[in-house]
């Protein structure tokens, strides 16, 4: 799984030039109906073999999202900042991250408690999809601009002292 990601985050460029301002959201609509094709295809009872190669293939679509995903992601930060400026920016880019991650987990433990995995898989796929597609509605408008598109006030960075 690891060398499709490595492979496909060697990729990154072709991602970026296909999809132009579109490439995040094929990432994260691919990823989270993975996560609902996962859970279906336990629920709908198909014989063991095609099970497990469909459940492959969701998994190594996963993995091949994932790596250009991070690497398009930091390009995409990148833009427009200083290097003083880069450190703050991961840093709340790490902490947003690693606080979903936490929650995401809590979730997926809570509902692991009174159903099963395929159901949890569903539902997490359901939720994130929703959530992916506001905040890629939301993002229509404010990411992905030329640089003269931008307000001046989107794109300054004031020190706080």
């Amino acid at each position: 799984m690891q060398i499709v990601s490595g492979i496909a985050t060697n990729k990154q460029a072709w991602f970026h030039n296909r999809f132009r301002n579109r490439a995040l959201t094929f990432f994260s609509l691919c990823f989270s109906f993975s996560f609902i094709a996962i859970g279906f295809c336990e629920i709908i009872g198909l014989n063991i073999g095609l099970t497990l190669e469909i459940l492959f293939i969701m998994f190594i679509l996963q993995c091949a999202v994932k790596g250009p995903y991070y690497t398009l992601a930091k390009r995409y930060l990148n833009s427009f900042s200083t290097s003083s400026m880069r450190t703050k920016i991961y840093s709340c880019e790490d902490i947003l991250y690693c606080s979903i991650r936490a929650v995401f987990c809590f979730v997926c433990s809570s509902l692991l408690d009174v159903t099963s995995t395929s159901y949890v898989y569903i539902i997490i796929g359901c939720i994130s999809t929703v959530i992916f597609i506001l905040m890629l509605d939301k993002m229509r408008y404010t990411v992905g601009l030329k640089p003269e598109e931008y307000d001046k006030k989107d794109i300054e960075f004031a020190e706080m002292k």
